[in-house]
Formats: structure tokens, C-alpha cells, sequence
């Protein structure tokens, strides 16, 4: 969809909280949104390090079954348009 693309590159926060509904939370952190339509170029996204990453005993509990909560937790998206 050209008009969400449009959006999700002029104002990613607002088209991401548009499409799910609900309020994003970044906790400090910055959105960045690449149009990468470029194919000449090669793009490479190097992730948190996990070993610096702790959860909360409330997430512990969760993913451990304790309780029926969803809560998503934006780590990174990746849309892609074709021609």
C-alpha cells in the first residue's frame, strides 16, 4: 500500500500505532524507517546483543505460562514492497 508506505516513512510512529490499534512504546528508543526500494544497495541490521537484554520477573513469569497477557513489544519490522 503506497499510502501506508508513504506514512510509515514520513511518520512511523503514528502509521505503526495507527495500524495495531494501540500506543508504542519505545522506552528511549528510536524508530528509524529505510526505504530500501534501492536494490542496488545491501542493507545490514546488526540486533541487540542478547546477553545485555534481562527480562523483569513479570516477563519471566509470562513466558513461563504464569499469565494469559499479550503484549507486543516492538524489536523491529521489516516490510517489503515489490514492483
Amino acid at each position: 500500500d503506497e499510502a501506508f508506505k508513504q506514512e510509515l516513512v514520513s511518520n512511523p510512529v503514528q502509521a505503526i500505532e495507527k495500524l495495531s490499534g494501540k500506543p508504542l512504546d519505545l522506552k528511549g528508543k528510536r524508530l528509524i524507517v529505510t526505504d530500501q526500494t534501492d536494490y542496488s544497495a545491501v542493507y545490514i541490521n546488526i540486533p541487540a546483543n542478547p546477553e545485555n537484554m534481562e527480562l523483569t520477573d513479570a516477563e519471566l513469569e509470562a513466558v513461563a505460562g504464569g499469565q494469559f497477557n499479550l503484549e507486543i513489544l516492538w524489536t523491529g519490522i521489516c516490510i517489503g514492497w515489490g514492483n
